[in-house]
Order: C-alpha cells, then sequence, then structure tokens
C-alpha cells in the first residue's frame, strides 16, 4: 500500500511538473500574441518595445536569480527534487526570455515571433518526453528538434543563393549532430548519464540498445549532406524523413511502455 502510494505520489509530481510548463509555454504564446499585435501597429509599436525589453530585464533578473539560488541549494546540499519549479527551470526560463528580447529586438520581430510560436511548444513536448518517455526517444526527439531547423535553414538558403551560408549552416548543422553523438555516446560508456551542474542527466536507460539513437543522427546527417549536394526542394523533403522517423520512434517507444 505505502509503495502504491508512493508510486502515485511520483505519477502526481510529474504530472503537475508537466502541466506547468505547458501553463509556462501558453502564457509565452499570449505574450507573443500582444507583442506582434502591439509591433504592427504605429501608434502602440514603442509599447510593444516596453514589453520586449521588460522580457530582457526579467530574463536577465531570472538568470541571477536562479544561479544564485543554484550555488545556495549546492552548498546547503538541497537538490530541492520536489520543488515544482527548481533552480536550473528558473535559469532556462531567464535564458528563453533573453534569447526573445534578443531576437526580437536585433533581428526581424516577424519572423522571430514565427520561430518563437513553434519554439516554446516545442520545449514543453520535449519535457513531457523527458519525465514520461524511455531516455532513448528523449535523445532521438532533441536530435530531430535540433536538426530540423538547420535542413530548414539549408532550404531557404539554398532556394535563395545566399553565397556561402548554405556551407556555413552545413558545417554548423553537421558540427551540432557530431556533438550529440558524442555527447550519447560518452553517456552510454557512463551507465546512460551525463554528469551537467553535479548532476546526472540520463540520456539512455541502462542496458537499452543505443541503435535507434545513433540512426536519428545519421538521418539528420545524410539530409543535411544530401540537402546540400541536391538543392532547396531536396531538403524539403528530408525534413519529412527526419520526422517520419521520429514519429515511428514514438509509436514504438509508446507501444513498448504499454
Amino acid at each position: 500500500m505505502a509503495a502504491k502510494k508512493l508510486q502515485k505520489n511520483d505519477s502526481d509530481y510529474i504530472s503537475n511538473k508537466v502541466l506547468t510548463m505547458f501553463l509556462l509555454a501558453l502564457i509565452g504564446v499570449f505574450l507573443l500574441m500582444l507583442v506582434y499585435r502591439l509591433l504592427t501597429h504605429g501608434s502602440t509599436f514603442i509599447y510593444g518595445l516596453y514589453i520586449v525589453r521588460g522580457f530582457f530585464t526579467v530574463g536577465l533578473a531570472a538568470v541571477v536569480y536562479g544561479l544564485i539560488r543554484y550555488g545556495i541549494e549546492r552548498k546547503n546540499k538541497s537538490g530541492g527534487q520536489r520543488k515544482m519549479i527548481t533552480s536550473a527551470n528558473i535559469v532556462v526560463i531567464g535564458l528563453l526570455l533573453l534569447f526573445s528580447a534578443v531576437s526580437l529586438l536585433y533581428y526581424d520581430f516577424t519572423v522571430s515571433i514565427k520561430m518563437l510560436y513553434i519554439l516554446l511548444p516545442t520545449i514543453a513536448v520535449l519535457y513531457l518526453i523527458f519525465q514520461t518517455y524511455p531516455r532513448e526517444f528523449f535523445s532521438i526527439s532533441i536530435i530531430s528538434a535540433t536538426g530540423a531547423p538547420f535542413i530548414w535553414m539549408l532550404s531557404k538558403a539554398l532556394n535563395g543563393g545566399d553565397g556561402k551560408k548554405p556551407l556555413y549552416i552545413l558545417i554548423a548543422g553537421l558540427a551540432l549532430m557530431v556533438a550529440e553523438a558524442v555527447l550519447v555516446l560518452a553517456a552510454s560508456k557512463n551507465k546512460g548519464g551525463i554528469s551537467l551542474f553535479n548532476k546526472k542527466l540520463f540520456l539512455l536507460s541502462q542496458g537499452e540498445n543505443l541503435f535507434p539513437v545513433l540512426i536519428s543522427s545519421l538521418i539528420v546527417v545524410l539530409s543535411l549532406m544530401l540537402s546540400f549536394a541536391f538543392g532547396a526542394m531536396f531538403a524539403f523533403y528530408c525534413i519529412f524523413a527526419v520526422f517520419i522517423y521520429l514519429f515511428i520512434a514514438a509509436v514504438f517507444y509508446t507501444v513498448k511502455m504499454m
């Protein structure tokens, strides 16, 4: 009975954390909608600018506070595992606010808002996968979620004929895939985890097959190289290939969990 109660408490805690993450993502989307409306009208542009600068200020304060709180928790040896919002969560939220503010202030705000519309729900979904699915599927999802944007950017650069920009995007995308593959391989040799801020982040479950994760990296790498070789239209289809494999993996691990 005590074991069942403990398991239910763990399940409720995870559910609450996931719902909190989705709520924050939803609030972020609503704020972006407000900012877009303000920035696209000359009479309200200045108010939208104030809100964006507020994002920067709040984000910077959140990063500083999160790091200080992390230092205090580490000194007192209190991990705060049962807290809904941990110091790491606060730092990540702060960094997202800073990234949003910088992209809105120094880049085309219409493009930035469209990108953030996708980014915020994606982070919430990845957090859901991290909390509920086997870590192999989380690693596959991270690789797919970071690889697909590079393929999309490559297709845009190739379509626009932007000189050496496609080559730079290709190199950056391949470098990221190699870095992620190295992290996964390092985790496989360390019981599935890597050390991060004196904590272990598990990218793999112990004893599980590494092959599906490496296949996802290979698909992204081949998609980048073939897109660069065959052009923008081919890159468009390669994005589908990445997400088809992700969908197959989702079905496989969902069935495996049953």
